[in-house]
C-alpha cells in the first residue's frame, strides 16, 4: 500500500508538470514581447540617466564658478562692476581695468590649462563639430524671422559660428569644461559666457550640456552667476533658467 501510494503522488506529480510545460512557441512568444517591452523602455531610461549625469555635471560647475566668482569679489575689496548685469540692468559700464583686475584674482580660483583667445575650432578648445550658432537654435523656433530681426539677434548675442569658432576668447579647464566668453571686455574676466559642462564630449547642444551664465550684480547687492538673456535650447533641451531652478531637486 505505502509503495503503490508513493507511485501515484509521483505519477500526479509528473503529470502535472507535463501539463505546466511550455512550448518552444509559447517561448519564442514570451521573449519577443519582453524583446519589445525592452527595446521600448531602454531608450526612454538612457535618456532619463544621461540627463541626471548632465543635471549633476551642470550641478558641479555652477558650485566651482560659484565659489571662484565670490571668492574674487572677495579678492578684489568686495565691490567690482566687471557684471553683465547691475542691479537689474545691462551693465555697459564695465571698464577693461576693473574686468583686468577682477579676471587676475578670478583665474586664481579658476584652474585654466589652455586659454584660446580666438581661433578655438582650429586650436581645439571646442568639439571638433563646433556648436550650432544663438541664431541658429533660436529660428528653429522662429523660422519665420526677417533679416532685420536675425541680425538684431546676433548683435545682442554674439554667439554666431564665426565668433564662437573665431573670435570669442575660450578658456579649458582641467576637468575639462569649457567656457566660451561673449565679447572682448570678457577677454579679461568672463561676465557673459557659454559654458559646456562636460566638455569635448557629446551631445555639444544648447540644453544639454551647453548653457548660458552671466555674473551680476543684484539689487540687494548681491552678486552671483545667473542665466541672463540668450538661454534657448535645442529641442528636448533644458534652459539654464530651469537647470538652475531644479539643481537641487
Amino acid at each position: 500500500m505505502k509503495i503503490s501510494y508513493i507511485f501515484f503522488v509521483y505519477h500526479a506529480e509528473s503529470s502535472t508538470l507535463k501539463k505546466s510545460a511550455f512550448t518552444l512557441a509559447e517561448v519564442l512568444i514570451t521573449l519577443g514581447i519582453i524583446g519589445v517591452v525592452a527595446a521600448m523602455t531602454l531608450p526612454v531610461l538612457t535618456q532619463k540617466y544621461q540627463k541626471m549625469v548632465l543635471k549633476n555635471q551642470y550641478k558641479k560647475v555652477y558650485s566651482t564658478l560659484s565659489q571662484a566668482y565670490s571668492k574674487a569679489v572677495f579678492d578684489v575689496g568686495g565691490e567690482t562692476g566687471c557684471v553683465h548685469f547691475y542691479e537689474g540692468k545691462s551693465n555697459s559700464t564695465n571698464t577693461i581695468s576693473e574686468c583686468k583686475a577682477f579676471g587676475n584674482e578670478l583665474r586664481k580660483n579658476l584652474k585654466f590649462i589652455k586659454v584660446c583667445q580666438g581661433n578655438a575650432l582650429a586650436d581645439k578648445c571646442i568639439p571638433p563639430s563646433s556648436y550650432k550658432s544663438y541664431t541658429e537654435v533660436y529660428k528653429e523656433f522662429h523660422p519665420d524671422m526677417s533679416d532685420d530681426e536675425v541680425g538684431t539677434l546676433e548683435s545682442n548675442c554674439p554667439y554666431n559660428k564665426s565668433q564662437i569658432n573665431n573670435r570669442n576668447t575660450v578658456y579649458v579647464f582641467n576637468d575639462g569644461t569649457i567656457i566660451i566668453a561673449c565679447n572682448d571686455r570678457n577677454d579679461y574676466a568672463p561676465f557673459a559666457f557659454l559654458v559646456d559642462v562636460n566638455g569635448q564630449k557629446g551631445p555639444n547642444k544648447w540644453g544639454y550640456d551647453l548653457f548660458k551664465l552671466s555674473f551680476v550684480k543684484e539689487k540687494n547687492k548681491q552678486y552671483r552667476l545667473m542665466p541672463a538673456g540668450c538661454d534657448v535650447t535645442e529641442k528636448g533641451g533644458t534652459t539654464s533658467a530651469d537647470m538652475l531652478k531644479n539643481m537641487h531637486i
